[in-house]
Parts: structure tokens; sequence; C-alpha cells
């Protein structure tokens, strides 16, 4: 089970968390306002009242065991900064850090942020299905109950047809291309054919209803 700390839990922080552990992370949500804390900690795996600018605080929550940890402090630019800093000196493997400007979001790259993330309503949501789901390209909701969806394909599908994965039957969605890379181009090979064999590296672009899309990036997961 993947490990994530989200530090500062305004509207974005919080958002993230929930959806985090809505698709089965392991989280820990720190913020420094204990009414913040509160309204997550029955939420997720541990919320901790904690200011994440003292080294030694992090390092006694074990920050540095964590696979990633998203820093949206978002009323302080300051102590943000300095989280990202504190974080990388103490190991951590991956640092995403919430910024409002491009300025912002250089200098939290300057000081150990390996991706910076500029929030609007849906970004937690998007950045959730990204960290959880990193086999899962694009999902567009097409309309209120039809999704797109681009995903790589799994391993088990590797080597196997399309008629023999039997998508339609038994996932209930319709390949309508498959993105090959072909000596560093990318071959678009629109409704393949029943035999088209999958190959490595192949990425599925496919349709359904929205229920089923996501039951499809499940197995996908698995």
């Amino acid at each position: 089970m993947p490990k994530f700390a989200v530090i500062g839990l305004g509207r974005f922080g919080k958002k993230l968390a929930e959806y985090l552990v809505e698709r089965g992370a392991e989280v820990l949500a720190i913020d420094r306002k204990k009414d913040r804390v509160e309204k997550v900690k029955n939420k997720v795996r541990n919320a901790v009242i904690l200011d994440s600018t003292n080294a030694d605080s992090l390092k006694s929550i074990g920050v540095n065991e964590m696979d990633v940890i998203i820093v949206g402090v978002g009323e302080n630019f300051e102590a943000s900064v300095l989280t990202v800093a504190l974080a990388k000196k103490l190991g951590v493997k991956h640092i995403i850090a919430k910024a409002s400007t491009d300025l912002q979001g250089e200098i939290l790259g300057l000081v150990g942020a390996d991706e910076v993330v500029y929030p609007e309503d849906t970004e937690a949501e998007r950045l959730a299905r990204v960290l959880m789901e990193p086999h899962v390209i694009d999902h567009i909701q097409i309309t209120g109950d039809q999704s797109l969806v681009r995903i790589v394909a799994p391993a088990k599908f590797i080597d196997r047809s399309i008629v023999d994965l039997k998508l339609r039957n038994k996932y209930g969605v319709t390949v309508l291309e498959i993105l090959r890379n072909v000596q560093d181009s990318e071959e678009v090979i629109t409704a393949p054919a029943p035999d088209f064999v999958l190959q490595t590296g192949d990425t599925l672009v496919v349709i359904g209803k929205e229920d089923k899309i996501k039951k499809f990036r499940k197995i996908c997961a698995e």
C-alpha cells in the first residue's frame, strides 16, 4: 500500500487526502491548525498537529519513510519553501509542492520539489488519480455517463489479442485506438482489428460508460 504525507490541510490538502484514502492509500495528514486536523482525523490513517518547518518534528513522525509527500501549505509561502527544503534534507523520495504562480513554482523546484502543481477545483482529484494510478494517462468524461480513458496496457494484456481479451464483452469498453512507440515516433492504430496483438508499452484509448471505465481502470491496476 503506497504511503503519502499531505502537509497543509486547506481546501486542496483536505480534498487530496480524502481522494487518496478513497483509492486505497495510507495517508498521514499534517497541519499546524487543530481545527483542520480535526476535520480529517476520522478519514485518514493518521492526522497530526505539527509545525512542518521544524526538522525534528518532521523526522519524529517518519516523513522520510513516506513514498511521496505533498506540500499544500497555501497561506504561508515561506513555510512551504522551508518544508520542502527540510523534507529534501531528510531524504524524502518524492516531493510534490503546491504553487500559486510560476515564480513560486521555480523557487519550490530550486529548494527540492520534484514536481509542482498549480491547483484548481479539480486538481486534488486529478493528482490523487495520477499518484494512485500512474498507468492512467488521461480520463475524460464525455457525457454524464460515458467516459474515455487513455491507459497503458497492463502486463497481463501483453502478447494477447483484442478478441482474446474480450474487452467489450468482459469489461464493457470499446478500443478506439492503440498508441505504439515505433523508433522514437508514435504510431496510431485506429479501430484495431480483433486479431491485433498488444505489445509492452502500448497505450489503449477506450470508451465506455463511466462505471465500466472505473472498473476497467481497477482491473488494469491489479
